[in-house]
């Protein structure tokens, strides 16, 4: 008997039609696990802060994906939270400030900062880049530097007074 190829429309297989599921299956529900979402729920509903909810299952059982999407879902139906930035606090640079933005808008501020600080790079150095600028800044320093000197010759005198003198030395002033 011989072979022969026939075409996979004529072999008379059978046509099986389904329509696809208009939602994902759950390989891993919360509804089989009341304890577990009352816990979730209950978490959730903390305001305080030093709350946590610890979900422990088996590996592989589902129980991350699970989580997930019913935290997902939850956060759907809430409020959406403000942005936070913190702002350098020079007093206690520990310490920053926090400051609340409505949602949404912690993005647009970072984007028109980044696009104000070169701008401000580039005024500050047109401003001090211009001759009468760096006049004024060479009269600044030289004004210091002669305050400057003007006090360390009245320590050098009080010193020499007292059988002692002050020298400049690589580690700073010094007392000899």
């Amino acid at each position: 008997m011989a072979l022969t190829k026939i075409p996979a429309a004529e072999a008379g297989m059978p046509d099986f039609p389904f329509a696809p599921p208009l939602t994902e299956p759950d390989v891993f529900s919360l509804t089989s696990h009341a304890r577990a979402k009352e816990a979730l729920e209950l978490g959730l509903k903390m305001r305080e802060p030093g709350f946590n909810v610890f979900v422990v299952g088996d590996d592989r059982s589902g129980r991350m994906t699970a989580t997930l999407k019913f935290l997902e879902d939850e956060m759907r139906q809430r409020p959406k939270p403000n942005d936070w930035l913190y702002l350098n606090n020079f007093r206690r640079p520990h310490r920053p400030r926090p400051m609340a933005l409505p949602a949404g808008m912690g993005r647009r501020f970072r984007d028109r900062i980044a696009k104000l600080i070169p701008q401000i790079r580039e005024g500050l150095q047109h401003a001090f880049g211009e001759e009468s600028a760096q006049a004024d800044l060479r009269k600044t320093q030289e004004a210091l530097a002669a305050e400057i000197s003007k006090r360390l010759e009245a320590l050098r005198g009080e010193a020499r007074a007292q059988g002692l003198d002050v020298a400049q030395t690589p580690q700073g002033m010094q007392v000899v």
